[in-house]
């Protein structure tokens, strides 16, 4: 996970979690990039649309489902997640206090035990 940091008015990302090495590129490498080919083209088409289908996802869950159906679905879609990012994190992402994850949480785990 990561946050966005603006700083001289650039924008930085400060990653939560360790990962590979990050290359940097401008916008106009970006272009160049996927204006190469046909293929490239085609990339980022299905680009666009996987990211464009995670917005619609995110959207239709904050307004339609509930805290504790938005939990389950982040735990479908990347299990695991619990191990690699804070509490406080995922509660951020979820739009709901770490409070209310809690609940959330402990709810889940003493339901599953009966």
């Amino acid at each position: 996970m990561r946050q966005v940091i603006k700083h001289r008015g650039i924008r930085l990302l400060k990653m939560i979690r360790r990962t590979d090495p990050v290359i940097r590129v401008t916008g106009e490498q970006v272009r160049q990039f996927f204006g190469q080919s046909m293929a490239t083209m085609t990339l980022r088409a299905i680009i666009a649309e996987h990211i464009l289908g995670q917005f619609r996802l995110r959207y239709i869950d904050l307004h339609c489902a509930t805290p504790r159906k938005r939990y389950e679905l982040l735990l479908q879609r990347c299990p695991g997640i619990v191990e690699h990012l804070p509490l406080n994190a995922i509660s951020s992402f979820l739009c709901i206090t770490p409070q209310m994850l809690s609940r959330i949480r402990k709810d889940i785990t003493f339901n599953s035990q009966q």
